[in-house]
């Protein structure tokens, strides 16, 4: 509800008690060599519709959107859904994982994975070390063996260019 004591709008209706979703301190971070990256970006072309994004390297990406905070699963097993970096392109949620694998968000649907959707997962042979977007339709994929660009053509977002070979880009 929208008001204290039941008063209100009735907004949902849950079958099961509520859970806590917490999320991971600086013992986490600090095992992962980690740390925080959010983003403020609205995906909905409504001037009320921004999302706080983040990741943490040591937990599951997650948005809070001015009312609710929700937890973001991609499909990958979620001991291993520890997004490291994150951005946003053409409508897209990209969230960048250590291993060398960047997941691709469903086009104006960030919180939506799903590969029957063009939702998709690319993978770059080398450690994720930062996300960017370079001019017009390029994103950029740092790695620590270079830094890719990733040409986006309507639905079409696999092809790679090799943009320089600079080692050890971390961006902060």
């Amino acid at each position: 509800r929208t008001a204290a004591a039941g008063g209100g709008t009735l907004i949902a209706v849950t079958t099961a008690a509520p859970t806590r979703v917490n999320l991971v301190g600086i013992t986490l971070l600090d095992k992962e060599s980690s740390k925080y990256q959010l983003l403020v970006h609205n995906f909905f072309a409504a001037d009320t519709l921004n999302g706080l994004y983040g990741v943490s390297g040591a937990g599951l990406a997650f948005v809070y959107d001015g009312n609710y905070f929700r937890q973001i699963r991609t499909g990958v097993l979620e001991i291993n859904d520890k997004p490291r970096h994150l951005g946003a392109f053409q409508f897209r949620l990209l969230l960048g994982y250590k291993w060398g694998e960047i997941s691709w968000s469903v086009a104006g649907s960030p919180l939506s994975f799903d590969g029957t959707l063009n939702a998709a997962a690319t993978g770059y042979g080398y450690n994720i070390t930062g996300l960017a977007e370079l001019s017009g339709k390029m994103f950029g994929v740092f790695t620590n063996g270079g830094v890719f660009g990733v040409v986006v053509s309507g639905a079409d977002f696999d092809q790679q260019v090799v943009v320089g070979t600079i080692l050890g880009i971390i961006l902060t």
